[in-house]
């Protein structure tokens, strides 16, 4: 809708400050009558209802969540008494998702058939990622005492730019007189542009983030030696405004400085398929299935998956590692064989070959009996020989030595982390060393000051999987519940004997300016507890504590709060690692770290306003 979340902000605040001018004329003359708002999340800080309504005289009278009954608000409008809903009967209600808060807030008359979403839009794609409204609210507005619809508006605020040009209604500055009079007819529609020109190519654009994104790439151009210091009309055209249309013709074509694969000449050939005008435009994934030359290769989606990850699968030649690439009439399929020098054997007995996109880093290695600390990424399985793309495997296939090796730290997968990796042929159990895990988080609030110097706090007895319902037996052989809610957690500063427990430390607080109702801290946690498997036991820990680990998905009503610039930049992981081991050996102790994202770091994210 916009260039920029400011003026994606600044659109919405035109377009409510327009209809609440609009519907204040509708108000009664002599008082009485409301305006009702429904927004969701942050919108209405976001886009400034309270200003919006200020500039039209106009404040907020009462404002409540959407599970209540529509009759305690409605009363106030009409000033009445409460009303009485009538009874709901058999297939008045709406789909259950609208009524059980699948999509983040319940809605009083979703049991008379009301279905409370995001409307329809250029960005609608139909789904229920579409359909959330988080944290819905109702918001009444009334004329203030002493205002009239009849009253001039306010004055233009002084210091503005163009103030000549400048609409009074949302107090928005336009370049022409032209411009202003365009958005006053249509408000809701996007404004009129002064056209932007490149002056050294005449090439005009839309916009002047466009311009600007066009002269950076003549810039690197020019410092790549790739144009010679000209720019030509057509490279203008292939890297200005490019249409959805453009994009899709583009998607299939290969660009041979992504392909890092081997040469299909080089290595041996298993199968080999031509694609037919009948598949043109089909998924590499797919093709690998349906082709009858594949069929001994490729047994499931798993199995090709790993085939296409591994560099197995070549296209024209060229290797790729992009299971959703498009297939174009004409081009060459080719199975091949593993490359590597040293072959393992997977769990069904296929050999295995270096992932050089996994993410894995060995960070050092430890001894010489094959022992070494690897960084394993978010997402990736720690333990296992069932797939590739484990840790286990991975680190395996990177070392070719033959040997097979096994993890002795058990971090989740969806957790990213230093891993104390082992060779298997000296078993765990004669290893006598014991590790130290230090994670760090980003947490929402500000934690007590007692922790800047450090608190110890009790691990619970039972996991923490809220998916399964651990239940233990009374007196009479009756089960009953053991769920997590019984474990109370209690910060103390100094460590208690004879039980597992996390030390948690406040190393920064984001600027506590309220203005900006940014609250974030970044903590330091380190445990010895459960090897190293502690990502969602610290998280349950620090839920309970009052400071849910930011992206938690059983926090999303507090990270709902954060402001929508910061929202927009959390993506969906957890901000929570393990970036550091103390791996002692009798009386020897090997400290090993590596850098905590910034991401983790409060700094980056007050630098963001």
């Amino acid at each position: 809708l916009a260039d920029s979340e400011k003026e994606h902000a600044e659109r919405h605040h035109s377009l409510l400050a327009h209809y609440l001018h609009s519907a204040s004329q509708c108000l009664p003359a002599e008082g009485g009558g409301a305006i009702h708002l429904c927004l969701c999340g942050s919108q209405p800080t976001t886009w400034d209802v309270a200003g919006a309504a200020e500039r039209n005289g106009l404040e907020i009278s009462h404002q409540c969540g959407t599970t209540g009954p529509v009759g305690e608000w409605l009363s106030l409008v009409l000033q009445t008494d409460p009303l009485v809903m009538q009874p709901t009967q058999t297939g008045w209600p709406a789909p259950r998702r609208y009524r059980n808060g699948k999509l983040g807030s319940k809605h009083f008359l979703g049991r008379y058939g009301y279905r409370h979403r995001r409307t329809g839009g250029d960005a609608y794609g139909g789904n229920d990622t579409d359909m959330t409204v988080d944290g819905s609210v109702n918001i009444l507005l009334r004329r203030k005492q002493g205002m009239s619809a009849s009253m001039p508006l306010p004055p233009i605020k002084e210091g503005l730019d163009r103030s000549d040009h400048c609409c009074r209604i949302c107090n928005r500055s336009f370049e022409t007189k032209a411009l202003l009079e365009s958005h006053l007819q249509s408000p809701a529609l996007p404004d009129a542009r002064s056209t932007h020109r490149d002056c050294e190519t005449g090439k005009e654009f839309s916009s002047a983030y466009a311009l600007k994104t066009f002269e950076r790439q003549k810039r690197r151009q020019r410092e790549e030696g790739k144009t010679g210091g000209e720019i030509s009309g057509a490279t203008i055209n292939a890297t200005a405004v490019i249409t959805s249309e453009e994009k899709k013709a583009r998607v299939g074509s290969h660009d041979e400085a992504h392909d890092g694969g081997a040469n299909t000449q080089h290595v041996g050939v298993l199968a080999k398929s031509s694609v037919s005008a009948e598949f043109d435009g089909k998924r590499l994934r797919w093709y690998c299935r349906q082709a009858k030359e594949f069929t001994a290769f490729v047994k499931s989606k798993r199995q090709c998956e790993d085939l296409i990850k591994a560099g197995r699968v070549h296209i024209n030649e060229k290797a790729v590692n992009e299971s959703s690439r498009f297939l174009r009439s004409g081009d060459q399929i080719a199975i091949v064989a593993n490359v590597t020098s040293n072959k393992l054997l997977n769990s069904e007995g296929e050999a295995t070959c270096p992932h050089p996109d996994s993410g894995v880093k060995i960070v050092r290695m430890i001894s010489s009996d094959g022992a070494l600390v690897a960084m394993k990424p978010s997402g990736m399985r720690t333990s296992g020989t069932f797939s590739d793309d484990t840790l286990d495997m991975t680190v395996s296939s990177l070392m070719r030595n033959g040997k097979l090796y096994s993890s002795m730290t058990k971090l989740e997968t969806g957790c990213e982390g230093l891993c104390y990796v082992v060779s298997e042929s000296e078993p765990h159990e004669k290893r006598d060393i014991s590790i130290l895990y230090r994670y760090s988080a980003l947490v929402l609030g500000h934690v007590p000051l007692e922790w800047n110097s450090g608190v110890y706090v009790s691990l619970p007895s039972k996991e923490c999987r809220r998916w399964k319902h651990y239940c233990t037996q009374d007196a009479d052989g009756e089960k009953v519940n053991a769920g997590e809610e019984s474990y109370v957690p209690l910060a103390s500063s100094s460590p208690s004997t004879g039980v597992e427990q996390l030390f948690i430390r406040c190393t920064a607080r984001s600027s506590s300016d309220e203005s900006q109702s940014l609250a974030l801290t970044s903590l330091f946690i380190e445990s010895s507890g459960k090897d190293g498997r502690l990502c969602s036991t610290i998280s349950f820990v620090l839920r309970k504590l009052g400071h849910g680990v930011v992206n938690d998905r059983f926090c999303k009503r507090e990270g709902a709060e954060l402001p929508r610039i910061v929202r927009n930049r959390l993506k969906k992981k957890t901000f929570i690692g393990c970036y550091g081991l103390q791996i002692r050996g009798g009386a020897d102790a090997e400290n090993i770290e590596v850098p905590v994202p910034d991401r983790l770091k409060t700094v980056y994210w007050d630098a963001l306003l």
